[in-house]
């Protein structure tokens, strides 16, 4: 894909280190991703105690919410390009072959694999499988139309337009426990409200260098959110009606995302900007990897934090993990893009046509 996408590669020696801190914010959320899946798949936080259960609602609690920041990402990328078919598509081909491969794999390694399994290996989206993927594909859709109203904004509306909606979501809709929050905004892990907020915050800080968000008081909150995440995560407090503390669409885990991608983004590389930028290519192959329902179950089995709680292999588990799911998908990514060069880009650039009409 292209570097407007959220598995962008770097293009251009003159916005190298713009790119370089870019692909950083990939590796580091994709990453962090992998951590929180580690952790939540493995139930860890609520048979751990003490300090141990302090430090693993203290990661999962920032590992969790850069699922937004992914997004965030997206708007600061694709804030007034054009729309390209040959993204959308070369994703969907991305999911088939990691279902493919994760077909095979699990054949050989004598998993068992139900009609649900099987058809979600080959048909992702028709099953509603890969939530963020499909929403994603939504918010690519239509981010054209949403670019052409932010244009309108001057930085007291752009900026009025975003708090409003971080009002709107994760406020009003996601902690008010007189009102059901997925009446308004769709599923809990993530919607195409909230991703259309998100959105607009990468647009937001990809139009204005000086903004709301990089204030003293935001960084401030930011401590205080990522402080209150761990602690109701250490609790493992369940909250009354449907107050929404934990999720994707609350407010903890939107502050905190902008956050990392702020502090993310201001890390300055001057070296290994090849081998950075040839990781990041891989990064929505991680997610995909990690997330295909035929290889799941086997896979956080097998870095099962509970089998190791009370020792310093907990953490060496979720370090191993995720440089083992790094490495398997890079090369899954590189064996991919090698059969799409060959055999594929040339007919899915007759699609141009699409974007065309998409463009007018």
């Amino acid at each position: 894909m292209s570097n407007e996408t959220i598995c962008g590669s770097n293009s251009g020696a003159k916005k190298q280190e713009r790119d370089l801190s870019l692909d950083l914010v990939r590796i580091v959320s994709m990453s962090l991703i992998s951590v929180a899946h580690c952790i939540f798949y493995s139930k860890a936080i609520g048979v751990s105690s003490g300090v141990e259960r302090g430090a693993l609602s203290f990661i999962f609690a920032i590992s969790s919410s850069v699922v937004n920041t992914f997004v965030i990402l997206s708007g600061y990328l694709l804030f007034n390009k054009k729309f390209k078919i040959e993204n959308l598509v070369k994703l969907w081909l991305e999911m088939f072959f990691v279902g493919v491969i994760s077909v095979g794999v699990g054949a050989v390694l004598g998993i068992k694999i139900n009609p649900y399994k099987f058809a979600a290996s080959f048909a992702p989206l028709s099953i509603g499988t890969y939530w963020f993927i499909k929403v994603y594909f939504v918010l690519y859709i239509i981010h054209g139309a949403i670019d052409k109203v932010l244009n309108t904004l001057n930085y007291k509306k752009f900026t009025f337009c975003v708090l409003a909606q971080m009002f709107f979501i994760c406020c009003f809709c996601s902690v008010n426990p007189f009102i059901e929050g997925p009446r308004y905004v769709g599923s809990n892990l993530g919607s195409i409200l909230l991703f259309v907020l998100l959105y607009s915050v990468g647009c937001y800080l990809k139009k204005f260098g000086k903004n709301i968000f990089q204030t003293k008081v935001f960084i401030g909150f930011s401590i205080v959110c990522v402080a209150a995440l761990s602690f109701i995560t250490y609790k493992q407090y369940v909250f009354p009606y449907d107050m929404d503390m934990y999720s994707n669409l609350s407010l903890f885990c939107v502050v905190i995302s902008i956050f990392i991608f702020l502090c993310v983004k201001k890390i300055k590389v001057k070296k290994c900007g090849f081998v950075i930028s040839f990781v990041a290519q891989s990064a929505i192959a991680v997610y995909l990897f990690q997330e295909c329902e035929v290889l799941k179950a086997f896979l956080w089995e097998t870095f099962n934090l509970r089998d190791v709680l009370g020792s310093y292999k907990v953490y060496l588990y979720m370090v191993v993990s995720m440089l083992v799911i790094w490495a398997i998908s890079i090369l899954m990514h590189q064996i991919f893009t090698l059969i799409y060069k060959k055999l594929v880009l040339k007919q899915v650039k007759k699609l141009s046509l699409i974007d065309n009409v998409m463009n007018e």
